[in-house]
């Protein structure tokens, strides 16, 4: 009998396709409900710029399961271990770890007010984003072992000799 399996790389593959469309729909769906620029794509533009923190997402916009952030986020650490490479598995983990924070950062920070450099307005509750700093910091001090233990999971290692030399020699 002929049998068909999945195996976790693809199924890792088709996930992270899905959720970085997903993210690509909620993103197309926030800049046309918020935007007025019947067809004029330099005011489209500055409507992604302008709705920047109704595409980040908070608790009382349209988003199911927080923002577009952890969509891309969830999205690229699914693509990022199913490439089954260790460097490229470290940076999707690391750049998920920034846009899943970030995305919390602003989803339950509470009222916006403060302004970073004058430009960017950010929540008044800095929490999460300290939260954010601190794990990436975590996982940038953390690289060898991380990255050991995912080349142990992507190259385990046959028990080589063990077989061999455990034998007895008959003769």
């Amino acid at each position: 009998m002929l049998r068909r399996t999945l195996t976790y790389r693809t199924i890792l593959r088709v996930l992270g396709i899905a959720f970085v469309i997903l993210g690509m729909y909620w993103t197309v769906q926030a800049i046309f409900f918020f935007s007025n620029s019947a067809g004029s794509l330099s005011l489209l533009l500055f409507d992604i710029v302008a709705y920047r923190i109704a595409l980040i997402g908070d608790w009382y916009s349209f988003f199911h399961f927080g923002g577009v952030l952890t969509y891309y986020g969830v999205g690229i650490l699914f693509l990022g271990i199913s490439t089954e490479k260790v460097g490229i598995s470290y940076i999707s983990l690391h750049l998920s770890i920034w846009l899943i924070g970030i995305n919390t950062w602003y989803q339950s920070a509470g009222p916006f007010g403060s302004n970073l450099f004058g430009v960017i307005t950010a929540p008044d509750n800095f929490f999460w984003a300290i939260m954010t700093v601190l794990c990436s910091l975590l996982l940038l001090i953390l690289y060898v072992p991380t990255t050991r233990l995912l080349n142990k999971i992507y190259n385990p290692q046959p028990p080589a000799l063990a077989s061999v030399l455990n034998r007895e020699v008959v003769q």
